[in-house]
């Protein structure tokens, strides 16, 4: 499952709209050509003359609501009127009702600051989702407990921050199965799970969760008014920048993320100009049964290096289970595995040990590469840790096998499709 796949099972506050409930009557029927038509009774005149005095306020009222900065909207408590949303509404999940307001749909999903540090408010956030809602969140101060309940947060959190003020950390960081970063979540030495009475222990002025976590969390998290910040879409590089920088505004740590943005797209261009030059090679993702297809985190990091994806070239989506008998039709050359941290070689092995994996070419040196979990599946920063990996795997092989794979013909056209219609 994707990261939208999730985001299509969240929540979505409603959408209102600005109705000017004056309403416009209908004018009067349009008189015949040639002499003018004679009301027939003086009270026929009377009405016509007040539906036009409606008319004409009916349209002052909306040339006024035009030319005001906030048109028709209400101003927001602690904002100012452009920034206010349409009929503010109290949030579903029982916070204050100054936290999520509904408004037209919006281009932009991610998270932006629409109010920096004035009145009681240090700063405000603002997103827009899919369904035109609008949800802000409120930081009455600069954050100093933060409380991470997702492991991109905990990777994103450990790269921009100082430990002492990170009062928590995912569980997931506390595991070297889960965790790139172990030695930096040690400093903090803190790690929570989902439970309000763990995370309240910890009197956090900011809690980070993502869609994907327990909607019980963030409803009991936000009646008590601590502010949470929920990351919703994680479906490759574009959304990991924006998640990046809205923990980055909810914490105050701008200049640091817009560093690490830098050197981050700097080095993910370095990929794709070395891998231009280089052949596109036959490569599959495969991990515990799935094949990561078209639309997966895994397939743009394929594409960034230049390789081919065998999965989404054979018409299949996101996580899309398979039976390895494809993989004798598909012939890719290149396999990526994840596994445990420390059973990579174990898990090479079985892999290499299966009946259809042994028709093929993959038994090779350097055809199967074995990533751990933790990087496998990264949604952080460190997501330009795994495509490198992968450019310098496929770099290997070209040097190892590159003429002998340049020999040997793709499947015939159409076969890989036959494959995935009678493989079960």
């Amino acid at each position: 499952m994707t990261g939208s796949d999730l985001c299509r099972n969240a929540e979505r506050p409603a959408v209102e709209t600005c109705v000017d409930r004056a309403g416009v009557p209908p004018l009067a029927a349009t008189p015949t050509r040639g002499r003018r038509e004679r009301p027939r009774s003086g009270s026929t005149l009377a009405c016509r003359r007040r539906d036009l005095r409606r008319v004409h306020l009916a349209l002052l009222v909306a040339f006024i609501a035009a030319l005001a900065p906030g048109g028709c909207r209400p101003a927001q408590r602690g904002g100012s009127a452009s920034e206010a949303g349409v009929g503010e509404r109290k949030a579903e999940d029982g916070g204050d009702e100054s936290r999520v307001v509904a408004t037209a749909p919006a281009a932009q999903h991610a998270w932006r600051i629409v109010e920096s540090a004035g009145g009681d408010v240090w700063r405000t956030l603002a997103r827009h989702d899919a369904a035109g809602g609008r949800e802000l969140l409120v930081l009455p101060r600069r954050p100093q407990r933060i409380v991470s309940q997702t492991v991109a947060s905990d990777e994103v959190l450990l790269e921009l921050l100082p430990a002492e003020r990170i009062a928590g950390l995912s569980t997931y960081s506390a595991s070297a199965g889960t965790s790139i970063d172990l030695a930096k979540a040690s400093r903090v030495g803190r790690f929570v799970g989902g439970s309000a009475e763990e995370i309240l222990a910890l009197k956090p002025d900011l809690v980070i969760t993502a869609v994907y976590s327990a909607p019980e969390l963030t409803r009991r998290l936000r009646a008590v008014g601590v502010p949470v910040l929920q990351l919703r879409a994680f479906d490759g590089w574009g959304d990991i920048e924006d998640n990046i920088g809205a923990i980055a505004a909810a914490v105050g740590a701008e200049t640091a993320a817009e560093e690490l943005l830098r050197s981050a797209n700097g080095r993910l261009e370095a990929v794709r100009s070395r891998r231009a030059r280089a052949p596109a090679v036959r490569a599959l993702a495969y991990t515990y049964g799935n094949a990561q297809a078209a639309g997966s985190t895994f397939d743009e990091v394929l594409r960034i290096c230049g390789a081919r994806n065998v999965a989404a070239e054979a018409g299949l989506e996101g996580w899309a289970a398979i039976d390895l008998e494809r993989l004798i039709v598909w012939d890719p050359e290149i396999v990526f595995l994840s596994s445990e941290t420390g059973r990579e070689e174990a898990e090479r092995e079985r892999f290499l040990s299966q009946p259809a994996v042994r028709r093929t070419r993959l038994g090779e040196p350097g055809r199967v590469v074995v990533i751990s979990g933790a990087l496998f599946g990264t949604v952080s920063h460190r997501y330009v840790d795994l495509v490198e990996r992968v450019a310098a795997a496929l770099a290997r092989l070209s040097a190892t096998h590159g003429a002998d794979d340049a020999e040997r013909s793709d499947p015939a056209p159409g076969k890989t499709e036959t494959a995935s219609e009678s493989t079960p």
